[in-house]
């Protein structure tokens, strides 16, 4: 159900829309990001603290996802500051979510650089996508949640978790495991009695 709209990111000068900032996938590529300012979540519950995109000194400015072969998610944090004021007129206490390339994309020959998530759907908007503070994402085909749980004009506050296992089947979007998925892999019985003692003998 989702739409793809090329050049459609509304918050850089890439996205052909606003003469703002690069993303911070972009800023690391062209090297403006310290290496040690991105950090790459890979399992487990972790707390990020994020410096606004446009504020320099900053100790982390990303958070890396690579959730999968084709779904890399990069989070930052924006605030209206130098030639990004144009924040101003829309949400920016929360976390933007973009996937950088490679990606799944419905959109043909638009899949090489980044796309920029929109984080309410609900709303033709795209200038509103951003994850604020008590709002949380999760992508239930790869096991991640996002969790926004503090802003001010400095800092940005995020936890991320990732599942340890991936999720079972649930084609029928029941919220439980396929039955038919239970059928193929049963697990062991309780009652099932003890293996019986393996004898020992005598040299």
């Amino acid at each position: 159900t989702c739409t793809s709209t090329e050049y459609g990111d509304p918050f850089g000068a890439m996205g052909n829309s606003r003469a703002m900032h690069f993303n911070s996938a972009q800023k690391n590529i062209l090297g403006w990001l310290p290496p040690t300012s991105v950090k790459t979540h890979t399992k487990g519950r972790t707390t990020y603290t994020l410096a606004p995109l446009e504020s320099p000194g900053g100790s982390t400015y990303a958070v890396k996802i690579p959730a999968a072969t084709k779904r890399t998610y990069w989070l930052e944090y924006r605030q209206p500051i130098g030639f990004d004021s144009g924040l101003s007129a829309y949400p920016n206490n929360g976390a933007q979510f973009r996937v950088a390339y490679p990606f799944e994309s419905i959109c043909s020959g638009c899949a090489d650089d980044t796309e920029f998530l929109d984080m309410t759907p609900a709303t033709t908007a795209t200038t509103d996508g951003t994850l604020v503070v008590g709002k949380s994402y999760t992508d239930t085909l790869y096991g991640i949640t996002v969790n926004v749980t503090a802003a001010t004009a400095s800092s940005l506050t995020l936890e991320v978790q990732s599942l340890g296992d991936p999720p079972k089947p649930d084609f029928d979007f029941s919220g439980s495991t396929d039955l038919l998925f239970a059928s193929l892999f049963p697990p062991p019985a309780r009652d099932a009695p003890p293996p019986a003692p393996r004898r020992r003998h005598p040299d």
